[in-house]
């Protein structure tokens, strides 16, 4: 007979969250729509002008990311949504 030996082990991530309905949600979401209203869409021309938008519009939605998240630890014992 074999045995094997299954230690508990606390296992704890954390990841950057953004709740549900919640006021930083809508702040995000508003402060969102505001600035890509703002970037220059008229003299997209080729493949260069379109990556710099993209990127500019992937670093807002980043900044606004960690501006509006909170850091939250997932156990075990936390709800599967």
């Amino acid at each position: 007979m074999i045995y094997i030996i299954i230690k508990k082990e606390f296992i704890q991530e954390k990841k950057l969250t953004i709740i549900k309905n919640s006021e930083e949600e809508i702040f995000f979401a508003n402060d969102l729509i505001s600035r890509v209203g703002n970037i220059d869409i008229t003299n997209i021309h080729g493949y260069e002008t379109l990556e710099k938008t993209v990127k500019k519009f992937a670093s807002i939605i980043e900044e606004l990311w960690y501006i509006y998240s909170k850091q939250v630890y997932i156990t075990k014992y936390s709800k599967a949504w």
